[in-house]
């Protein structure tokens, strides 16, 4: 079974717990991932073939001073083609994911490491499911997946319900862990002030998606009414929707309420304000929180004020309460739909929609078993953290990744406190940053095998019950961290999803053991490995996520990850640093991205991938000078001269570095993946995460040697830290 993009990536990088998922903004990340086509060696092993792994990737026809990318990545983008089922494709960060994702997926299969376990039991039962056909689950079942507000009967005018019965709803909804956000979406986070732990409040995600949701008389508007017709049409049948007709058809009207309040939600401006709640004030959400067994705080955050005082206001009206129960049958069993749980029909009508919504995705669309992969490794992400630990993580390569942090870290300090236009006060304050921040390295030490999780049985009929089972366990674990020291302290994500990240909020650098992999990091039993290559690859990325800390979004947010309000920095070196990054945008806003034509040219936005761009100049600078650091040293022994003598004839330790950084980067993209990351993505395209660093970098030019007015040696640099 080879993995395909959309599903691999999902698994491999998106498998945080439901509370990480509900704070996007929190964390800052290296890449979005993709997944290659073709896995690249796991762990080269001796002189040769360490250096073989290395030359074969690149062209060395080409001048480094001209174009360092094509020098690094050339020989292994001749030899990679992108498949016609693929966007993307990738030697190194996205053959790790493609690698995880594929033992995961093993691992289910008959034999392997989890088959007889739970995730085994989950998958079988629902790969059973879609071999009979998904047949709708009994109605005893059905009866458990909605709350009580959809269940009023099929006929018949119902009054508009109160304002408690709709939380009372939300809340049982929000528990089962099925059903999607509807009204909005909860997370539990860290209050960095007091060490305890506050419940915020999130404007939802639309059931069908924000694409094309206020477009009706449209393609997308035509075949989303469809979907709210049969989405109706099923919640009459089964007693979830009032006012069908006595043949248990959804009248216009019913579907009318259920598109219009959709669209009514996705139209208001959600903004970024944020706001604090009394639940003393808000006996509304005490009732939800009740609802929805939560231990009830004296406050909440809400997050978007402007959304919750808009449905608020909404939900004031008798007459807007009244169309509610339409919106909720909808919603609930769109997302039902979804998860293959409601009969082969409505998945027909959800892929139906899909395929008018977003072609490209309904063609890359995960086969059955890649589905079922998912949801097994969703729904039980610690016994299958247990399992992928125990099989891949070598405790040698931790300790070797933390030796890493530790130089990264240090050399880190040394770039702020050589970084002239910082004041006093404020150097001082941004040192406190990198010398506290918190470093989460390997694998999450704490693991809850959900003893209160019971997949019922094997075989088809069982998949509803199961998939029940373990989505009420996903919602107690994001509640956990209210009562249970040891849920607090769990990580973000387990340690099979690929994660190299910072957490601003907690001023927190994680690297998951599913980074911690040939060619990021080279095992540390391999032979004829010089540090080069781990500098250029975990250390790089390690200084990266350091250097989210410090870039346009992190200098907001103090040592403790909270927001002050004129910054870290004093009004002098914020004038100095607004400088200093007005001078990245416009470096990076001048490239253009040939591959996409020059009719019109399609240029970076250097606004947009301001933040990116910052973290990956303060990558490579610190990783650089964590290598130096570590060869006089400890690493002595680890010289590209002393540990690969093939390697030595071709380059010194610095130029190696520099290659290992490159060849992060050797990713390949279809002109319609490449113009999505360009309008839409925080991150610049590969060949822009080279030259635009390297460029900057008088070591990368003392290194190569290159001449002043070269593409790699420009008369005018941005330096930002370190200058």
């Amino acid at each position: 079974m080879s993995p395909r993009l959309p599903w691999a990536a999902a698994l491999a990088s998106g498998l945080a717990a439901a509370a990480a998922a509900a704070a996007p903004t929190a964390a800052a990340s290296l890449l979005t991932p993709a997944v290659a086509a073709q896995q690249e060696p796991v762990a080269p092993d001796g002189v040769a073939a360490v250096a073989d792994a290395v030359l074969r990737a690149m062209d060395r026809t080409v001048e480094p001073c001209t174009d360092f990318f094509r020098y690094a990545c050339g020989g292994w983008d001749d030899r990679t083609p992108l498949p016609a089922d693929r966007d993307t494709v990738g030697r190194s960060i996205p053959a790790m994911i493609d690698r995880t994702a594929a033992w995961l997926a093993a691992s289910l299969q008959p034999g392997g490491a989890l088959a007889d376990a739970r995730p085994g039991v989950l998958f079988r039962t629902c790969v059973a499911a879609a071999a009979d056909g998904a047949a709708a689950p009994p109605p005893a079942t059905l009866a458990d997946l909605a709350p009580a507000l959809l269940r009023n009967g099929t006929t018949g005018s119902t009054p508009a319900p109160s304002l408690g019965a709709i939380m009372a709803a939300l809340g049982q909804q929000h528990a089962s862990g099925v059903g999607g956000d509807v009204l909005w979406g909860l997370a539990v986070e860290p209050v960095f002030e007091t060490g305890g732990r506050i419940i915020k409040l999130r404007p939802p995600k639309s059931p069908t998606g924000s694409r094309g949701v206020n477009r009706t008389g449209t393609p997308v508007g035509d075949a989303r009414r469809a979907l709210a017709t049969d989405a109706l049409a099923f919640a009459c049948r089964a007693g979830w929707a009032a006012n069908c007709t006595s043949e248990g058809v959804p009248p216009d009207d019913l579907i009318d309420a259920a598109l219009g309040l959709e669209r009514q939600l996705a139209a208001v401006p959600v903004g970024e304000a944020m706001a604090r709640m009394s639940l003393a004030n808000a006996p509304a959400l005490a009732t939800y929180l009740a609802a929805a067994d939560v231990k009830i705080p004296e406050e909440l955050m809400v997050l978007h004020v402007t959304y919750f005082e808009a449905l608020f206001k909404f939900l004031d009206d008798p007459a807007s309460r009244a169309i509610v129960p339409a919106y909720f049958a909808y919603a609930v069993t769109v997302d039902l739909a979804k998860r293959d749980l409601l009969g082969a029909d409505m998945t027909a009508s959800w892929m139906a929609f899909l395929s008018v919504r977003d072609p490209d995705l309904f063609s890359e669309r995960p086969s059955v078993e890649e589905r079922c992969t998912q949801r097994a490794v969703r729904g039980l992400p610690d016994e299958v953290a247990r399992a992928w630990v125990a099989a891949n993580v070598a405790p040698a390569d931790t300790a070797a990744m933390a030796a890493i942090f530790n130089d990264t870290r240090a050399a880190a300090a040394e770039a702020v406190a050589a970084t002239s236009w910082l004041d006093g006060p404020s150097k001082a304050a941004a040192l406190r940053k990198i010398n506290d921040a918190e470093i989460r390295n390997g694998g999450d030490p704490v693991y809850d095998p959900y003893s209160d999780v019971s997949v019922v049985a094997t075989g088809g009929g069982a998949y509803a019950d199961n998939v029940l089972a373990v989505s009420a366990a996903s919602w107690r674990r994001v509640i956990a961290p209210l009562t249970s020291a040891a849920a607090a302290a769990r990580w973000r994500r387990p340690a099979f999803a690929f994660d190299a990240s910072y957490f601003l909020l907690a001023n927190r650098v994680t690297m998951t053991s599913a980074v911690q992999q040939w060619p990021l990091l080279p095992p540390a039993a391999a032979t004829g490995v010089p540090a080069a290559l781990a500098y250029g690859g975990a250390g790089y990325v390690a200084g990266h996520e350091f250097g989210h800390s410090l870039d346009n979004t992190g200098i907001l947010f103090n040592s403790s990850g909270k927001l002050v309000p004129l910054t870290i920095l004093s009004p002098a070196s914020s004038v100095a640093f607004s400088n200093r990054t007005n001078c990245l945008v416009d470096q990076y806003s001048a490239y253009t991205v040939e591959q996409l034509g020059d009719s019109p040219p399609v240029r970076v936005n250097g606004a947009i991938t301001l933040g990116e761009n910052m973290a990956d100049a303060f990558g490579v600078r610190v990783a650089a000078d964590a290598l130096k650091a570590a060869l006089r040293s400890r690493l002595a022994t680890k010289t590209v001269a002393a540990s690969n003598p093939v390697l030595a004839k071709e380059f010194t330790d610095e130029q190696l570095y520099w290659v290992a950084v490159a060849q992060t980067w050797c990713i390949k993209r279809s002109d319609a993946n490449l113009r999505r990351k360009v309008e839409d993505g925080p991150h610049s395209p590969e060949p822009f995460r080279v030259l635009g660093p390297a460029s900057q970098s008088a070591a990368f030019a003392s290194a190569f040697e290159c001449p002043v007015g070269s593409p790699y040696r420009p008369k005018q640099t941005c330096t930002i830290y370190g200058a």
